[in-house]
């Protein structure tokens, strides 16, 4: 597209943006860089809910849930959103089929470690994102207009 379009000025898409920032985000901080990355709180929670989606999985405990455990794929936008907001809404669910089923003792201690207002936070900070990538995500209408109040 580069190559097409050198003579005129690029506009960059702005959902591939916000993508980009938010994959930035969730990185973890080299020791030699000297921007801040994400707290390491944050980071642990992240980890904590895809090692319950992966548990779930392969425990077979996702079927036996309403609305499924989703994990991250780097390729989804959004990606982080849609797991934390699939552990939050599972939460209870997985408390009660953990204790009665013989899954791993792993499920138990992963959600002991969930810090749950932790998720509820960050789920709330990262829905404005989700919010504007989904309003400037569209197939058959222009958006540049709605790029700037975004």
């Amino acid at each position: 597209m580069r190559a097409a379009f050198r003579e005129k000025t690029w506009i960059g898409c702005a959902c591939h943006n916000l993508n980009f920032v938010l994959s930035h985000s969730f990185e973890r901080q080299h020791s030699d860089d000297d921007i801040p990355g994400m707290p390491d709180e944050v980071l642990k929670l992240v980890d904590v809910c895809k090692d319950i989606v992966t548990i779930g999985k392969r425990s077979k405990l996702n079927a036996k849930l309403e609305k499924t455990l989703k994990q991250c794929v780097s390729t989804r936008w959004n990606s982080v959103l849609t797991t934390l907001q699939s552990v939050a809404s599972n939460i209870d669910n997985l408390r009660t089929l953990s204790s009665d089923m013989s899954v791993s003792k792993n499920m138990l201690r992963h959600l002991a470690d969930l810090n749950e207002i932790l998720l509820r936070e960050v789920i709330d900070v990262l829905l404005p994102f989700d919010t504007a990538i989904r309003c400037l995500s569209a197939d058959k209408s222009v958006t540049m207009h709605l790029i700037l109040p975004t």
